[in-house]
């Protein structure tokens, strides 16, 4: 087990809107996870932790590669000397590897660049996977932080893929969905929500849109509906009255002949 482990200065964005007690019980979790006790933690925590869990196994990956190469090389560096005794008792001062001419020698310290510069592509290949693995949890992470609704709002209307997507599957323009993205902000205002995140409010509002898509062509449906059925309607009680009109008066002429003219269609 080592002696010390690593808390990078970046992952402090991601659990800067933790309570003072909810970052101290992460910090006890983490140490007791780093000392191989058993960790249990709360819901509320629990993101941030596997945060920094998963960045410690990455970590702990880079330690035993490294630990793993070095052990390679010390074998390989005995190996070596061995293999220099035997070829120097064999051949006496003839095969001095520190010789110019000597095409051994020059092999073996060529040998021993390329080592070196294949360690060095190694480390930084894995300082790149680290970084790069630690940038997408962070932002993974982040989504899931609870922020202000003008902040909220403002990463939902700059999400340009997103809203790409949204359109196309809902067969609406991008500029309808930003309203309709605008319209939700509103929504939650009145609903007295003051903070929501970046995930929670992507699933709900894309919820939300389509039933609200449903409802407004439910509704236009309904009024195209209701103004046919109401002239229908209309033209019924005018043909009504007009028959009434014209029992009453007497005049029932054009009804004998079949009423067509009494008609109001």
């Amino acid at each position: 087990m080592k002696d010390s482990f690593l808390i990078y200065k970046s992952f402090y964005k991601p659990i800067s809107r933790l309570s003072d007690k909810q970052l101290g019980r992460l910090f006890r979790a983490i140490f007791k996870y780093q000392l191989g006790e058993e960790v249990t933690v709360e819901e509320d925590i629990e993101m941030a932790f596997e945060f920094f869990k998963n960045q410690f196994e990455i970590d702990e990956l880079k330690y035993q590669g490294i630990v793993e190469r070095n052990r390679n090389n010390g074998r390989k560096g005995g190996n070596d000397k061995n293999s220099e005794t035997v070829k120097s008792k064999s051949s006496g001062s003839q095969t001095s590897h520190s010789t110019p001419n000597n095409p051994v020698g020059a092999k073996r310290a060529s040998g021993g660049l390329n080592d070196n510069d294949n360690d060095n592509d190694n480390d930084n290949d894995l300082k790149e996977t680290s970084l790069s693995r630690s940038k997408e949890k962070e932002e993974d992470f982040g989504k899931d932080v609870d922020k202000p609704l003008t902040e909220l709002s403002e990463e939902l209307l700059s999400n340009q893929t997103w809203i790409e997507t949204l359109s196309m599957n809902n067969h609406i323009d991008e500029n309808e969905s930003r309203l309709y993205i605008e319209a939700y902000i509103r929504k939650l205002q009145n609903e007295g929500i003051a903070r929501k995140s970046v995930s929670d409010a992507q699933q709900h509002f894309a919820r939300w849109l389509i039933i609200e898509l449903k409802r407004a062509r439910d509704e236009q449906s309904g009024i195209h509906q209701k103004t046919n059925s109401k002239t229908k309607q209309e033209r019924v009680e005018e043909f009504a009255k007009a028959i009434a009109t014209k029992l009453a008066t007497g005049d029932t002429g054009n009804l004998q002949d079949g009423g067509e003219s009494a008609l109001p269609f």
